[in-house]
Formats: C-alpha cells, sequence, structure tokens
C-alpha cells in the first residue's frame, strides 16, 4: 500500500497498488488546482516579462524613425461640393457646406500642427498631405512645422492619421511604415471623441466634438515615453 497526505487536508489516503482502482474525484480535482497554479506561477512572471521586452524593443525602433503625422486634405469632398455648388437648388446650402468644410479643415491642419510641436517629443517628426500618400511613393515630401520642405524615406517613417475604430470612434491611430495600423499591446491610438459625440453626431444635426488635441498627443506621447527602457 502507499500512504500520502493531501495538500491541505490532514487525513491520510490510501490506495492499493491495484489496476482497477478508483481514485476519488477530490483528489482529482486538487491535484488539477495545483498544477494549475505552480503553472501559472512559474509561466506569468517569464510571459510578461518577455511582452515588455518585445515592446520596450517595438518603441526604440520607433523611436528611431520619424514619425510623419498625416493632415487630410478633404480634397474629394470639397471637389463634390464645389461642382454641385452651382446647382441653383441648391448653391446656398452647397456653398454654405463647403465653406464650413474648407475652415474645418484649415482649422484641424492648425490645431494638429500645434499641438504635435507643443506635446510630442518621442521621435522626430514631420507634416505630410494625405493627397501626397495615395501616390505611393518610397521618399516622401513633407514639411516641418515652420512649412519647411522635407523629404523622409518611407522604411525611416511611421504614421499618425487621423480614422476610426471597430468601435466607431474617431482616433489618431498609429501606422507602420506600410500604413498599417499597429496592433496591441502597443499603445497605437488615443480617442478624439467619446460614446455621447458618437451618440450626438448619428442623431444631432450638432458637429462632433474633439478632445481636446493637446490632451489627446499628449496622452499618447507620454505612453509611448513609457515604453522605453529606463536610462
Amino acid at each position: 500500500m502507499i500512504n500520502f497526505k493531501l495538500l491541505g487536508t490532514s487525513k491520510n489516503t490510501t490506495l492499493e497498488k491495484n489496476p482497477g482502482v478508483i481514485i476519488p474525484n477530490r483528489v482529482i480535482s486538487r491535484s488539477l488546482i495545483l498544477l494549475m497554479l505552480l503553472s501559472l506561477g512559474f509561466y506569468e512572471p517569464t510571459d510578461l516579462a518577455a511582452q515588455d521586452q518585445n515592446l520596450q524593443g517595438q518603441a526604440a525602433t520607433y523611436q528611431d524613425r520619424t514619425l510623419l503625422v498625416v493632415i487630410p486634405t478633404l480634397r474629394k469632398k470639397i471637389s463634390a461640393l464645389e461642382s454641385r455648388a452651382g446647382d441653383s437648388k441648391k448653391s446656398k446650402r452647397q456653398s454654405e457646406l463647403l465653406e464650413r468644410t474648407r475652415y474645418e479643415q484649415a482649422r484641424w491642419q492648425k490645431e494638429i500642427m500645434r499641438a504635435v510641436q507643443d506635446h510630442y517629443t518621442f521621435s522626430s517628426f514631420a507634416f505630410v498631405l494625405d493627397s501626397v500618400l495615395s501616390r505611393g511613393l518610397q521618399v516622401i515630401p513633407a514639411f516641418d512645422g515652420q512649412l519647411n520642405a522635407t523629404q523622409v524615406s518611407r522604411g525611416a517613417a511611421w504614421f499618425m492619421v487621423r480614422g476610426h475604430l471597430e468601435s466607431g470612434a474617431e482616433a489618431l491611430i498609429l501606422q507602420d511604415e506600410n500604413q498599417q495600423p499597429l496592433i496591441r499591446p502597443f499603445p497605437y491610438y488615443r480617442k478624439l471623441n467619446g460614446i455621447s459625440t458618437l451618440f450626438e453626431s448619428f442623431f444631432s444635426t450638432k458637429k462632433p466634438r474633439w478632445k481636446s488635441l493637446d490632451q489627446v498627443v499628449g496622452k499618447m506621447n507620454e505612453r509611448l515615453v513609457q515604453l522605453l527602457p529606463p536610462q
């Protein structure tokens, strides 16, 4: 016979060396729980450490690149509005919408450039019009905060774009050199609006409100800097 004591109980359990012996379910359950706890205790820190190391390596890679902040030109929308502005029946409304669209595009360009220059320090940066990116160039014409022309190789760039998440929320999204969104656990986006703003945009004629771009860019930069290994 084999005598042994289950962990966490004072009772002895006796098993005969018999192929037909039935092991009580509580013995199996406690053994499985013990193995699971041991596994979690042994592997979880290792996995987290590996994940942190991967994130640090990814952050270091992008820190050495130039962030190209993409400025939406709304070229197609403005062109369509211009073509419809001559319709006498809708001329006034179309002209007003055209004027508002141009104003919003100019305002966004001014505000995102200011916010990035004031709050982004993680890597070097420049600005680029979305119409330039549509050409698929490998050397990308860009400009700095003073509107001085510069060029950035696509392989040495990554991108910040204004876009939408799967949830429908508008956000600033970080993309790789192929303009594909980065993935979690890398902090690749910051929302520009919240759920209440989404409902407002669906069911109201009011324009959706942005969160402060200073706050959005500042928080994104702060999270990126936190990924870097300590000096």
